[in-house]
């Protein structure tokens, strides 16, 4: 389930305020002010660079059409990112975003997409 680097466009949006359910369950996100549409890319998880303050980061991209929502999970980082405005790469495609039954079984799957995300940075 791949998308070349070339066919997929950067994103640049401000961080907003969204319901902190990621904090909770222990994978924290970043809540993009971008419509789905605007984005230009097909909903999906995504290996993604996210760049703020001149640094760049590894990330999991989510945009989720479902629900309407752009939102980015930096890899091991935890930080106050509302109001900035972040440049995010989209690298590779790893799964779709789809419904959950339970939160354990959310949670697996955020567990496997990372794993899926990490390996694409080792490449």
């Amino acid at each position: 389930m791949q998308n070349s680097f070339q066919n997929l466009k950067k994103i640049t949006a401000k961080v907003v305020h969204g319901d902190a359910y990621g904090r909770t369950i222990g994978f924290p996100t970043a809540n993009l002010d971008i419509p789905v549409a605007q984005t230009g890319i097909v909903p999906g998880v995504y290996a993604a660079f996210v760049r703020y303050n001149g640094t760049l980061h590894n990330a999991a991209l989510i945009i989720h059409k479902a629900i309407e929502r752009v939102e980015v999970h930096l890899l091991g980082q935890e930080c106050d990112l509302y109001d900035q405005t972040l440049e995010i790469t989209p690298i590779e495609r790893v799964s779709d975003c789809m419904p959950f039954a339970s939160e354990d079984s959310l949670i697996k799957k955020i567990k496997t997409d990372i794993q899926l995300i990490e390996r694409v940075f080792e490449k």
